[in-house]
């Protein structure tokens, strides 16, 4: 999790300015290889719309603070992001209200009164928050670092809102009001940034690395890797299992003739077809490249060969669209049953073997999915 602070395009802030926090998720490939980075940006205007929203009509200013002591958000815009803007570095909470300063960041938490007025905070360390909102010592947790990065949230007000009472008892009740409201605040404030900052982007982040860890980017369908592991459950949990090993023939020469572009049309319309003729429980599965595994889960064999059927007959409908390629798809398939202790590596094998010998029968020396003009 980064700081909180402004976007910078090249080297210089960008205008409107565009307050930011970032939250970066390692992402390992099956063998526990760092792959990657999926990093989330949460615009930090969200923040401060939030504190606004919630100081509407209460007494005294809302502050946010980091560790030290720089507003990122003040009673003075023109004093904000002072660890960025140069000739901004002494604009400081700390250069102010020393004392205060000093108070606050040794007790963390708290409410009181100096000359200056009355100080309601609290210090909200995110990854004590995430620990406190989904309960985990694991080892999720623990890579959230966030060692440089402290919030202290302040609501400051003014010694001159004490000095209008008329009387003891009307002084009594104004500060008693006063009180209450930022104590109020706070807890809502608390609340607020721990549920929308800090548990959305934990749980946004994580929802769409598990979609991409899960699912093939370009087609939807399961990737290797998952597909693999269900297959794997499916065979320990003794269900019945066929198997479809599916290859798209011609997509080199499409890639060299007709260009990329058209390649990749492909891949998705053959897709698409098998997915309106499969059904919802079935497992589709891209093995890589042009290669896809289709799993059938007890259902008999010649059901299987009626669904590829099916597929063959939607092929020759959108064979006949203006399209400068025809649909080839070749196929095998593997049956294993629940009493059998044959392995899924054994059985994608018999499949991409039978799949083979089709592609040699429909492949001839004059074959080209290439339409002729």
């Amino acid at each position: 999790m980064s700081k909180f602070d402004l976007n910078i395009e090249g080297n210089s802030i960008e205008q409107p300015e565009k307050p930011m926090i970032r939250f970066g998720i390692p992402v390992f490939d099956k063998n526990n290889v760092k792959t990657g980075v999926f990093v989330a940006n949460y615009l930090g205007e969200n923040i401060k719309q939030k504190l606004f929203d919630l100081t509407d009509g209460t007494v005294g200013s809302i502050q946010l603070i980091n560790k030290d002591s720089y507003w990122l958000i003040g009673p003075d815009k023109a004093k904000e992001w002072g660890f960025i803007y140069p000739g901004r570095e002494n604009y400081t909470f700390k250069n102010i209200f020393p004392s205060e300063w000093e108070r606050i960041t040794k007790e963390k938490k708290g409410h009181f009164f100096t000359k200056n007025g009355l100080f309601s905070f609290d210090t909200i360390n995110p990854k004590e928050e995430l620990r406190k909102r989904f309960k985990k010592e694991d080892d999720t947790l623990s890579g959230v670092n966030t060692s440089e990065i402290q919030w202290i949230v302040v609501c400051h007000t003014s010694d001159k809102m004490f000095y209008f009472a008329n009387d003891e008892n009307t002084f009594v009740l104004s500060i008693t009001n006063t009180l209450r409201s930022p104590m109020i605040l706070i807890s809502l404030i608390l609340a607020s940034l721990v549920f929308s900052i800090i548990s959305a982007l934990y749980m946004s982040g994580n929802k769409k690395i598990k979609i991409m860890a899960t699912y093939d980017s370009m087609t939807g369908c399961l990737n290797r890797a998952t597909g693999m592991q269900m297959l794997e459950n499916l065979i320990q949990q003794k269900k019945d299992i066929i198997i479809c090993f599916i290859d798209i023939n011609g997509l080199k020469e499409i890639n060299d003739m007709l260009g990329h572009e058209q390649g990749d049309d492909l891949i998705l319309n053959s897709v698409k077809i098998i997915k309106e003729n499969i059904r919802e429980n079935d497992l589709l599965i891209r093995l890589g490249g042009d290669e896809f595994l289709i799993c059938f889960v007890n259902i008999d064999i010649d059901r299987v060969e009626t669904t590829w059927l099916r597929i063959l007959d939607k092929i020759e409908l959108v064979n006949e669209e203006d399209k400068p390629y025809i649909i080839s798809l070749s196929h095998g398939i593997a049956e294993i049953k629940k009493s059998d202790h044959t392995m899924l590596d054994e059985m994608i094998k018999e499949a991409d073997i039978k799949m083979y010998e089709e592609k040699r029968s429909i492949k001839s020396a004059d074959f080209s999915v290439i339409k002729k003009k």
